[in-house]
């Protein structure tokens, strides 16, 4: 495992320059922390300007500012993270912008007879480090013919760095002067990350496009043709504000939470525009819940608490539109639908937030499953229900249609399916387990 990166502050303009609500070098910090760096040495110019960024409760790594060389402590065997941590370091150009895979991923560059490997980025008209190459072989740097562009990540064996001269605050050195002396020692890799989102920030241009990538990969796997089409490309409007504001994702959650509550008091008037208004304010709340998510990507502020209180704040919200619509047509004379809707709020209370729990213990756990292999295709047919892009369509339809009614029936018996479902799986892993384990 390789957890430890020099960082090079070589454009303090850059390093300081907004992208998507972090100064460049902050994200590119708290990048590489996510994706397993453990220890940074920064070589920085005017460093007493970038202290400050570093008060953050965020960044858990070790942090060491270098002038000179680096300091023979580096070149000991790192023993902390086993053998494997010694066979190469990172060297970061801080004014870069990558995602933590890219580095979770640089475990598999691997370096033999090479010196160093070094991202490059082809086929592109960015502005930047141009790269010759030769095969895999970095041939030259700044010439006219180029094949390639650096990314800002190089992986190096520690070794061939020793008795080289990082400057001091006044004058460090370069990412494109540190590439020319590992050339020098021996054989530079190139390895073609354009594929993936890593790149170099040089220029306005590029700090654009950087920033355009990054909202675009704020989409989950999960997002169906609404969230796609529709919910997404509002969201990513509100997270652009958002993120310049002091309020946190948690934050964020609760105003979703309490705009879903308004929607549960238009439901719970009773009547065909009460219902209109309700479902469009529900709109409002699931653009706002999805904010919040792409708000802590953003800001490198997901955390376990906030995961469990976004499906908390989504099952009041079901539970309330399922109770406040049942008391509606209750008052409305239709016999036994308040039923249904306790029915219907009781099981999304008791869904909701068991996937999310068994969803964090499997998480915990790693591979380990939590559940019995049996009853897959029912469970994921009827946990579309729980799908806000479902959800939202269903509740949509039967709204403008004004047939609440079935609505109400309608979701006591999927979600009273759903539970049961759930219960018995839940149980029936418990079997499971105890059999494997005796």
């Amino acid at each position: 495992m390789i957890r430890r990166a020099i960082v090079l502050v070589t454009a303090l303009r850059w390093a300081l320059e907004d992208c998507a609500g972090l100064p460049l070098f902050k994200r590119a910090l708290l990048a590489a922390q996510k994706g397993g760096i453990e220890e940074f040495y920064i070589v920085a110019r005017e460093a007493a300007q970038l202290q400050p960024l570093l008060q953050d409760t965020r960044l858990k790594a070790t942090l060491r500012w270098i002038e000179g060389g680096l300091p023979e402590e580096f070149f000991k065997p790192d023993t902390k993270a086993g053998p494997a941590t010694s066979t190469g370091v990172l060297v970061i150009k801080a004014e870069s912008v990558f995602d933590a895979k890219v580095i979770e991923g640089v475990q598999n560059w691997g370096l033999g007879e090479e010196s160093a490997s070094l991202a490059v980025r082809k086929g592109t008209a960015e502005r930047g480090t141009s790269v010759r190459l030769e095969g895999e072989k970095v041939a030259g740097l700044g010439e006219e013919e180029a094949d390639a562009l650096t990314a800002g990540i190089l992986l190096v064996k520690p070794e061939t760095l020793r008795g080289i001269d990082l400057g001091d605050h006044r004058n460090p050195i370069t990412f494109t002067e540190v590439i020319r002396h590992l050339a020098n020692k021996g054989t530079v890799r190139a390895v073609n990350v354009t594929k993936e989102f890593c790149q170099e920030v040089t220029s306005l241009e590029t700090l654009k496009g950087v920033k355009k990538a990054l909202y675009k990969r704020l989409g989950l796997p999960t997002d169906g043709l609404m969230a796609i089409y529709v919910n997404r490309k509002l969201s990513r409007f509100l997270t652009r504000v958002l993120i310049r504001l002091p309020i946190t994702p948690n934050q964020i959650t609760i105003c979703s939470l309490l705009i879903g509550l308004t929607a549960c008091w238009f439901f719970w008037q009773g009547g065909y525009w009460y219902g209109v208004f309700a479902a469009l304010i529900y709109q409002a709340s699931v653009i706002v819940d999805l904010s919040d998510g792409e708000v802590a990507r953003l800001k490198f502020m997901q955390s376990r608490f906030g995961a469990w209180l976004d499906s908390v704040c989504d099952s009041i919200v079901y539970a309330g539109i399922f109770l406040a619509t049942a008391l509606a047509l209750s008052r409305q004379g239709h016999a036994n639908v308040l039923w249904a809707g306790i029915v219907s709020a009781t099981a999304a209370l008791v869904c909701l937030n068991l996937d999310s729990y068994l969803l964090m213990q499997k998480d915990t756990a790693g591979a380990s499953n939590t559940s019995a292999p049996v009853g897959s295709g029912t469970a994921t047919f009827l946990g579309m229900l729980s799908n806000v892009d479902t959800f939202q369509i269903i509740l949509f339809l039967f709204v403008f249609s004004g047939q609440m009614l079935w609505f109400t029936w309608g979701m006591a018996v999927g979600w009273g399916g759903y539970l049961t479902v759930s219960l018995s799986r839940l149980f029936l892993g418990w079997i499971w387990r105890s059999r494997a384990a005796a």
